[in-house]
């Protein structure tokens, strides 16, 4: 405990100043706008502000006036995320865990070609998504496996609207060119949407001295489409099919201790197809939902002027899922769920010492949301998960919400939560001989187990007004590092269960919105993370963290402007002579958009405008300005 109220007791000034600010001049519009409907929380539809379980959510109309293009940007200075730039990938951190600790669902279903433990998030586009919905804390109880953190579900556009379309293009600096458009029909009973994108952007380099990159190159087009049939609603028996496709290239420049200088292309095709229905039945109704999705990945290693070092690894990744719900609401009180999830996963990749991995994976869920009082429910859910590599899980998790005032909502969750091990943990079998070292699978692995609390307060003195304070905790146990052994004069790793872990903290925002279009968000996060076993702290997680932004919106003048930033403090990184630590590091985002008309505007926006970064713990894009124009119904 010593070191957590060193922490905290380091940290009081930045905490008290920030506190401040919020309540003189901060603000999280979203909250402001009508009722917005969530289900990830509990798998039903409910308004956000009756979920008892605390959920973010990011809007489309936040989307569009942010000018984000994909979902890295979609999620930037958002309360309780952080983004980390991983080699090769963008993904996702909460509550002090890496990206192997939350899962990125489309629509409820897994997204699939984790690289380096995470989803890569710029990869997925945010032309089709109505909204991103985040949980916070534990939710294994209804997703599974990696869900300990934290779970951010894309829900993608349902097509209702007679005709409609809309599109974007934009031009700017490291030669960056992205063009988005989708269409859209519906009549009585069935839609029908379609949307698609290319985006193109240079390679980058932090370091001059070396021909390597920092940053690979990118090319990527990507599809969907969407149809619908039946209701809208619940009144009547309604099913919906959605695939979508993105073929993504990046080419970048290696250079090893040896002098040796390779270049790496990298091509990625990834296919998603899902079929869903549902059909009332009493006071609820019973959902199906059939999804699958490929990842196939050739990965190219040449080496300039030789052949020594020359590779093409093809990796292919394959998920399969089936989930059926049941729901009915049992008196005026209470809501029962029961429900059944099917898993195959398959991995294809020369790097597994078997060249290929599979596991079938089945659960069983129930849950009950009783509902007393207006002011108080609570929720409570148990899953069994059955495992063909380790046998069983069983995670649990109750959560609650009261409304002691009209002002002021009460969140609290605890619950369990695991993780499977990963094919590579398993069965890696990987050699870098210019290095001189092997990384070994481990087919004996356990899951990861862990113990999650969290608690979440949000005042609204006024309509105009908004602050929220969380806390949470938790506990990891059976957590996968690894052993090293030398033989021969070459260094061997192998992955075992070898340590516990903990990660605590708080999450503070507050805001205002003083006048009519303008909104001010400001925010800390204090985060407390170590591996317990080997006394140090978890890998890239920071102790400090200060977000926010500013809005403003002038329907007259047809006028928008939004300027986003964070402040990231020290992130502790291991390397061969032992712990570094990074440099605090501030990101800054801003975009001005002007209506021509009701259908047309224009818009010029800047990303990472302090031009943050180096080649070593922050290999993210430089500074860069673009300019383009957005056309929509």
């Amino acid at each position: 405990m010593t070191d957590w109220w060193n922490t905290a007791r380091r940290c009081r000034r930045c905490a008290a100043s920030l506190l401040v600010l919020g309540l003189v001049a901060a603000a999280q519009e979203a909250e402001k706008e009508s009722p917005t409907t969530v289900v990830t929380g509990t798998r039903l539809p409910q308004e956000k502000k009756d979920s008892a379980v605390s959920i973010e959510v990011v809007t489309r109309r936040q989307i569009r006036e942010s000018g984000a293009r994909d979902v890295v940007e979609a999620l930037q200075a958002r309360p309780g995320v952080e983004l980390v730039q991983n080699v090769g990938n963008i993904a996702l951190r909460m509550q002090g865990l890496g990206p192997e600790y939350n899962v990125v669902l489309i629509d409820g279903q897994r997204t699939v070609g984790r690289v380096n433990g995470g989803v890569d998030l710029s990869r997925l586009s945010v032309e089709n998504i109505e909204q991103i919905e985040i949980v916070k804390g534990p939710s294994s109880v209804l997703w599974g496996s990696d869900a300990l953190a934290g779970t951010v579900n894309i829900i993608t556009r349902r097509p209702t609207r007679p005709f409609a379309g809309d599109g974007t293009i934009s031009f700017g600096t490291l030669t960056q060119f992205d063009v988005r458009a989708g269409a859209e029909a519906s009549g009585e009973g069935w839609g029908l949407s379609a949307n698609a994108g290319y985006r193109h952007r240079d390679a980058y380099d932090w370091d001059p001295s070396t021909p390597a990159t920092s940053g690979s190159s990118l090319d990527q087009v990507q599809g969907s489409l969407r149809a619908t049939v039946g209701a809208h609603d619940d009144s009547g028996p309604r099913g919906g099919a959605r695939v979508a496709f993105t073929r993504r290239a990046q080419l970048g420049v290696d250079s090893s201790g040896t002098g040796a200088v390779i270049d790496r292309r990298t091509r990625d095709n990834i296919l998603e197809a899902q079929l869903d229905g549902r059909i009332p039945v009493a006071r609820g109704g019973l959902g199906l939902t059939l999804s699958g999705s490929v990842f196939d990945r050739r990965y190219i290693l040449d080496q300039r002027n030789s052949s020594a070092l020359d590779d093409v690894q093809d990796t292919l990744d394959l998920n399969a899922q089936l989930d059926a719900q049941f729901d009915q609401r049992l008196g005026d009180t209470n809501v029962a769920v029961v429900g059944g999830q099917f898993l195959y996963e398959r991995l294809a990749t020369p790097r597994l010492n078997s060249s290929s991995g599979h596991r079938v994976r089945g659960a069983l869920f129930l849950q009950d949301t009783w509902s007393p009082l207006a002011a108080l429910s609570a929720v409570g859910g148990v899953r069994l998960d059955l495992d063909s590599g380790f046998g069983a899980a069983v995670t649990p998790r109750l959560s609650v919400r009261a409304v002691p005032h009209s002002t002021l909502t009460v969140r609290a969750s605890v619950g369990l939560g695991f993780r499977a091990p990963s094919f590579q943990e398993l069965l890696l079998d990987f050699e870098n001989p210019s290095v001189g070292y092997v990384v070994l699978g481990n087919p004996d692995l356990k899951p990861e187990r862990s113990f999650g609390a969290h608690v979440g307060l949000e005042w609204t003195p006024t309509r105009l007004w908004l602050v929220t304070l969380d806390g949470f905790w938790n506990e990891l146990w059976d957590m996968i590092g690894y052993t090293s052994s030398s033989q021969n004069e070459v260094l061997r790793y192998q992955y075992i269960n070898v340590a516990r872990a903990r990660s605590r903290g708080m999450e503070l925002s507050a805001g205002v919105t003083p006048l009519p279009g303008l909104s001010v968000l400001g925010g800390y996060t204090l985060t407390d993370a170590r591996n317990l076993t080997e006394d140090r702290p978890l890998e890239a997680q920071g102790a400090h963290r200060w977000f926010g932004q500013v809005r403003y919106r002038n329907r007259q003048w047809g006028f928008t402007a939004q300027l986003r930033f964070s402040v990231t403090g020290q992130r502790p990184f291991t390397t061969d002579t032992g712990t570094s630590w990074s440099q605090p590091f501030g990101m800054l985002d801003a975009r001005l958009g002007k209506s021509i008309n009701p259908h047309l505007e224009v818009f010029l926006a800047g990303a990472n405008l302090l031009n943050a970064g180096d080649a070593q713990f922050l290999p993210i894009a430089p500074r860069t300005v673009f300019a383009g124009l957005t056309v929509h119904d």
